[in-house]
């Protein structure tokens, strides 16, 4: 019991004591200061957000939309009312560089006052810091004590964030007060206590079981070792009395040999037990290199031919035949050498299989030297690849596509370009060069389908344009896409409207089916051409898109999502122009569909929990994991919903994001850190993809991140917590404060 108590109680206890102390001591407090973290970058987030309504009333100002008098009044008005948070009661203030209090929703008292000399109990000039901290770098946080919320009987700590709107010469700010940290702490540590409590009750329970079957097994375990005592006592005495060259080896214990052996090789028994078995015997030549010499009873061989050192230096060359053995837990083999010393004499003065040797150690170098320059050829190709222009990888797929003569040629040489991107997107390619060049693929690869169907059905009967939609509008296609498409075609008369819409249908149909033959999934929601929803005159997609914008409802925007991000890839480009031009316009007369856009926006949540964990899901023989492009939808919709309002004609996610930052829409490390995400998520993305297409695998956006390495979780882990801001960031934009609106 005392030996137990040792090796399993106190051990258990110590770790169960680790286990608190790490707990309580290291966890705990780097929650509170990542719960702080995070509460401070909400705020600087939100400040920014209220800083854009005084942006926007300014720029109304100078347009002559407002006096800046009114603006500055409505400005004030939305501040007292501006509330978020839990019961509604976080606020905003404004007060200019005097200081002077210009708004405040709880302590109206102070409106208008001087607060040059307002101090908090500590003594520190609040209101005189704040103007300090913004005139040095424009936007920092203060620390100081202040009421609690709409309670002037409480003082308690708190950290604001402000941030100086130079044109008015007025500072915004909002903060957060470091008891509600404190009180989530506090109730995370019952928690914690609790479940520690419980663990060690059961702990208790199982060690008190395990104490008494311990005294039991005991006793069984002495008799054991009695019985393996007896057991290699009669091993011992058989090799002894065997015939014959005879040698014992067993984990554990040293080299055994009988007096015959020992005779053999010039040891004493002593001196024997001092060796391992592989320093008395070496393999011969001519043998099998992958098999060694065993040491212990793990893959013996039947039988293998080798040489036994002598203690002189000589060789002995024998035939080792083994058998495996067993003693309790402990394994090994006994080996008897056959003295072969003669024979092998006799092969070797005969020559019998010198040549043969000869010829086959040239064939294999022959052979390995033809391996060795396939290998460099290779390597020389994927690095010409990876150093290559776009435009010079695909100048040999065009004129590839522009030699197929049907469409399962075609369908053929899309699956070897795609086949090509793999292993350079592994060695490193950038993931904005590899989904462009798939995207352009997916262009070229619908370019000489509508040209093989119009050879087949003949010339269209008006002028039409190949839209696409999407992933591929966007240029943002990965290995596992499906189609969105579909054709616009010139205003026809109402007699003719039905044999042109049936040919451009047999159309859509011929390069859809085309399409799928090589590899491109159809549209679960059938978003394509072969569809008569999607087949539509100019006059009729105006219409389409007129009732998208002005119907607000929830599937009518989810279907206004995909067509936003729209090109033409073959035919009249000016038809899509026309169409581009009418949405912009419908949109401007529209202003109440980017706010009911945002909201179906805002309906998704990146998968990740409240302290930064992952939230999978577990799914039919997969790891747990997450779908990544579903992931990556919130920062897509970001982009596109900013472009829209601003009349920004980009489609792809990262030139729409640097348009924006180029006009001062969004602040340049806004932009940095989305298209850093962007870019970061789209390579675990298509790497992901390739490493599932060589295990023969079905290429889809399932992540598991336990088959990650630990910075590539790092990194979703960054960047979905980043996507969550940028929605809270939406959602104050659009709608002035967190959250969906109800």
């Amino acid at each position: 019991m005392p030996k137990f108590i040792l090796r399993i109680i106190i051990p258990t206890l110590l770790t169960f004591a680790l286990f608190t102390v790490a707990i309580f001591a290291v966890l705990l407090p780097a929650l509170r200061e990542t719960s702080m973290a995070r509460k401070r970058e909400m705020i600087r987030e939100l400040t920014h957000s209220a800083w854009n309504i005084l942006a926007n009333f300014e720029a109304e100002a100078r347009e002559g939309i407002l006096t800046e008098a009114d603006a500055q009044a409505e400005a004030i008005r939305q501040f007292r009312h501006l509330h978020y948070g839990n019961n509604n009661k976080e606020y905003f203030w404004l007060n200019d560089l005097t200081p002077r209090m210009i708004a405040h929703p709880y302590r109206q008292d102070l409106e208008g006052q001087d607060l040059g000399a307002f101090t908090d109990p500590t003594g520190r000039a609040v209101f005189v810091d704040m103007v300090t901290v913004v005139q040095a770098g424009g936007e920092g946080y203060v620390s100081y004590f202040w009421q609690d919320r709409d309670d002037p009987e409480r003082i308690v700590p708190k950290v604001s964030y402000v941030k100086l709107f130079e044109p008015w010469g007025w500072v915004v700010g909002t903060g957060i007060y470091v008891d509600d940290v404190e009180k989530e702490i506090a109730g995370f540590t019952r928690r914690l206590g609790l479940i520690s409590l419980f663990i060690l009750l059961v702990t208790a329970g199982l060690l008190n079981i395990i104490a008494v079957e311990s005294l039991r097994t005991e006793k069984k375990r002495e008799q054991a070792r009695e019985a393996l005592r007896k057991s290699e006592t009669r091993y011992r005495t058989l090799v002894e009395s065997a015939g014959g060259n005879i040698f014992m080896v067993l984990e554990g214990e040293p080299l055994y040999a009988n007096a015959s052996a020992l005779t053999l090789l010039g040891y004493t028994a002593e001196e024997a037990a001092e060796l391992h078995f592989d320093d008395i015997a070496e393999m011969a030549a001519g043998e099998d290199p992958d098999v060694n010499i065993p040491r212990t009873g793990d893959d013996v061989p039947a039988r293998q031919e080798a040489s036994l050192v002598r203690k002189d230096g000589r060789r002995v060359d024998v035939t080792l035949a083994y058998s495996r053995i067993s003693i309790g837990p402990r394994r090994g083999f006994i080996a008897v050498a056959t003295d072969i010393t003669e024979r092998k004499a006799a092969e070797k003065a005969a020559g019998k299989t010198e040549e043969a040797l000869r010829e086959s150690l040239d064939q294999f170098r022959d052979r390995d030297m033809a391996h060795q320059r396939q290998a460099r050829h290779l390597e020389e190709t994927v690095c010409q690849l990876r150093s290559a222009a776009p435009e010079d990888l695909f100048a040999a797929q065009r004129e590839k596509l522009a030699q197929a003569k049907d469409p399962a040629a075609v369908a053929a040489c899309s699956r070897a370009f795609n086949r090509l991107l793999g292993p350079l997107i592994s060695t490193g390619l950038r993931p904005d060069l590899g989904t462009r060049l798939l995207s352009r693929n997916t262009d070229a690869v619908s370019r000489r389908l509508i040209d093989l169907g119009l050879e087949q059905l003949g010339e269209a009967p008006v002028g039409f344009a190949w839209m696409v939609m999407g992933s591929e509008a966007r240029y943002e296609q990965t290995f596992c896409t499906d189609q969105d498409n579909a054709i616009v075609f010139e205003d026809v008369p109402r007699d003719q409207m039905a044999p042109v819409r049936e040919y451009f249908m047999r159309l859509g149909a011929f390069v859809c089916d085309g399409l799928a033959a090589a590899g491109y999934t159809r549209c679960t929601g059938d978003l394509m051409a072969c569809n008569s929803q999607w087949v539509r005159s100019a006059s009729e997609w105006e219409k389409q898109f007129r009732h998208w914008v002005s119907t607000l409802e929830a599937r009518e925007l989810m279907n206004s999502k995909i067509f936003f991000d729209f090109r033409a890839v073959r035919g009249r480009e000016s038809l899509v122009d026309q169409l581009r031009d009418y949405v912009r316009q419908t949109l401007t007369a529209h202003p109440r569909f980017f706010p009911q856009l945002a909201r179906n926006m805002l309906f998704y949540e990146p998968p990740i929990g409240l302290f930064g964990n992952l939230r999978l899901q577990s799914a039919s023989g997969r790891s747990r994991g997450f779908d990544i492009k579903a992931a990556m939808i919130p920062l897509v919709d970001y982009a596109r919903l900013y472009a829209l309002k601003n009349n920004i004609p980009a489609t792809s996610t990262v030139d729409r994001l640097e348009e924006l930052r180029r006009r001062e829409l969004l602040d340049e490390d806004t932009v940095r850190d989305a298209t850093a995400i962007f870019e970061s998520l789209m390579k675990i993305r298509l790497e992901n993809q390739v490493r599932r297409s060589l295990r023969g695998e079905n290429p889809d956006n399932w992540i598991a991140p336990s088959r990650l390495n630990g910075i590539d979780r790092r990194v979703i882990k960054t960047a979905l917590a980043h996507i969550r801001t940028l929605q809270r960031s939406m959602s104050y934009d659009f709608f002035g404060q967190v959250g969906v609106p109800q």
